[in-house]
Formats: structure tokens, C-alpha cells, sequence
């Protein structure tokens, strides 16, 4: 039996049943039921944490942890490696800075993604900012994790401590910052994580990642989150030459909309004993010179092989936009 199936179905059932239920503030019609918090922690030797209750996307995963390591704010940059669910909030940007300078009227989606997709990435270097704002997101999750107030590259200077001084209590990555919260597409739904090392008794060094969330879709959202943050302890244990050990989950606001209600009830319904843990296989042997060099080599298909991921089924969901 797979542990982060049972964890997930049991957290979908106090959420279902035990939630309170409330008119989503941002979304004007939407339901919505919700826990206060819920913390949880997976060890690796357990097997990789894939939800396997419905289908996920763990390629998809990878890609959006390493475009958001390499500190890249561009749509296009995410569409290029298959990660398409920032199309949405992307837009919403556009039409928001739109509104501020005047660029009236604004594209519609349609012709700004295709704009989007064709038009050079860098629009100070290019006059389409007018027209599309070239992509932009902002100072989203990327930004703060390597541009933090400009001047500071905090994923870099935090792997640099762990070297130096690996049991410091100070190698948290932060990415709440209130003063770009108006620049950016998205405000940050997980807003901090950091690198817990362990010393195991071979004398070698293992490495855990615990992050906060603070705003949980749990039918969407978190099964990605899950991944997001397994790929970053697997792949930051091997540049750190480290063992990767598990991730520990401290959420808060955890949550499901009423479009996914009906999902939900169906998987609660689901037996799930055939689901055993699924096994990874890493590959990171191709040589380095810095962080953003290793960054850059990263590919799924290269680097990781999941072995008999099966899943229960398919359910179309969509994301919820704002509407207020």
C-alpha cells in the first residue's frame, strides 16, 4: 500500500466532511470547504511521493521547480517545458498592467499567447511590451528565490551555508515579500522552504525539505506542491552530495472547491490497496561548473525514471480564476 495515497485520501475526507464551508472571497459563486491547517511528512523510503488516487503530472513538476530555480519570471519559459497552468494568471497580469499605463484595448487571450509565444522573450529589448507585456509574471516564486530585493540571490547563498555550515538553522529560501506583492501575477501560495540535514551513521549527510503553505488547493495544487518540493530535495541532495531523505509539509488554509466535490466523493469511494509505493531511479552524472550550469542540465527525462506509476483515473478540473 502506497502511505501518501492514504494520507491524501484521509486529508480529502476531513476536508470534504469535517470543513467549513464559505463563499470563496475572490471567487464571486464559488464554494468553497476548508481546514484551518495540516501538517504531514513523507520519507523517501517509502517511495516517491506520487498521488496515484487520480492522475498527476510529475514531468510537469520538475519542469516548473526548475524553471523557478533558475529564478525565470516568463511564460514562455515555462510553455516551452510543458508547464501550461500559468497561462491563466499570466494574462490576468497582462490585462493588469495594461490598465495602468493605458494600453487600451488589450489583446484578446487568444492573440496574446500566440504574440506571447512568437515575440523575443526580453521585451526591454523588443518594442512589445505595449502589446503583450512579453510574457512577464512578475516577481512570482522565481524571483524571490534568486532576486530577492534585487540584490540578493538567496538559493545561492543558501546552498553555500549548507556546505559550510550544514546543521545552521538559518537555510530557509523565503518568498513572501509584501512589498512586490502588487508586481506580481500570483501571489505566493507556498511562501517559504527550507533544507533540514541529518547525520546518518555512515558519517555521510542526508538531506530533508520542509516548506509552509499558506493557501491550499488539495484537489490541484497539492498534489504538484508534493512533487514540486521531492524534486527539490532530490536534486539539491545530489549537487550537495547528499542523501535525500524526505519532505515535511506544514499547511494551512487547506482547502477544495466545489467544482472538484463530485471528484472527490468518487475517490473517497476508491480502494487503493493495488497502488504500491512508486520507485525513482536518479541519473545527475553529467559534470558541472556553478549552480546555474547545473540548473541548466537538468532534464526529467534525462535525470529521472519513475517505475510503474499507475493512478485511478482522470478527472477534468479546471483551475478556478479570480473573479472579484
Amino acid at each position: 500500500m502506497s502511505k501518501i495515497n492514504k494520507v491524501y485520501q484521509e486529508l480529502l475526507h476531513k476536508i470534504y466532511h469535517k470543513g467549513f464551508e464559505y463563499e470563496d472571497p475572490n471567487r464571486k459563486g464559488v464554494i468553497r470547504k476548508q481546514i484551518p491547517y495540516y501538517t504531514f511528512e513523507h520519507d523517501f523510503e517509502e517511495g516517491f511521493p506520487i498521488i496515484g488516487l487520480k492522475q498527476t503530472f510529475p514531468k510537469m513538476a520538475f519542469n516548473e521547480m526548475k524553471v523557478f530555480m533558475q529564478g525565470k519570471t516568463n511564460l514562455r519559459d515555462l510553455e516551452e517545458l510543458g508547464v501550461t497552468f500559468w497561462r491563466e494568471d499570466a494574462y490576468n497580469y497582462y490585462k493588469k498592467l495594461c490598465e495602468a499605463e493605458n494600453w487600451i484595448p488589450y489583446l484578446s487571450y487568444e492573440d496574446w499567447f500566440t504574440e506571447v509565444m512568437t515575440d523575443p522573450k526580453n521585451w526591454f529589448e523588443s518594442n512589445v511590451r505595449e502589446r503583450n507585456c512579453g510574457g512577464q509574471l512578475g516577481k512570482i516564486y522565481s524571483h524571490q528565490i534568486r532576486n530577492w530585493n534585487i540584490y540578493t540571490d538567496q538559493l545561492s547563498d543558501v546552498l553555500e551555508r549548507l556546505k559550510k555550515e550544514p546543521n545552521s538553522t538559518k537555510n530557509i529560501i523565503t518568498m513572501w515579500n509584501p512589498s512586490d506583492l502588487k508586481d506580481c501575477a500570483l501571489s505566493p501560495c507556498h511562501t517559504r522552504f527550507s533544507f533540514i540535514v541529518e547525520n546518518l551513521k555512515n558519517g555521510s549527510k542526508g538531506l530533508r525539505v520542509q516548506w509552509n503553505q499558506d493557501s491550499v488547493d488539495t484537489f490541484l495544487g497539492l498534489p504538484v506542491n508534493i512533487m514540486y518540493y521531492s524534486f527539490v530535495c532530490y536534486v539539491f541532495a545530489h549537487y550537495l552530495g547528499m542523501k535525500p531523505l524526505g519532505i515535511i509539509g506544514n499547511l494551512s488554509n487547506v482547502h477544495l472547491y466545489d467544482n472538484s466535490f463530485s471528484a472527490v466523493e468518487k475517490i473517497l469511494e476508491f480502494n487503493f490497496d493495488n497502488l504500491e509505493p512508486i520507485k525513482i531511479e536518479t541519473d545527475f552524472t553529467k559534470e558541472w561548473y556553478n549552480l546555474d550550469d547545473y540548473l541548466k542540465q537538468l532534464d526529467f527525462s534525462e535525470n529521472i525514471k519513475i517505475k510503474d506509476y499507475k493512478h485511478l483515473g482522470r478527472f477534468d478540473v479546471e483551475m478556478l480564476p479570480y473573479n472579484k
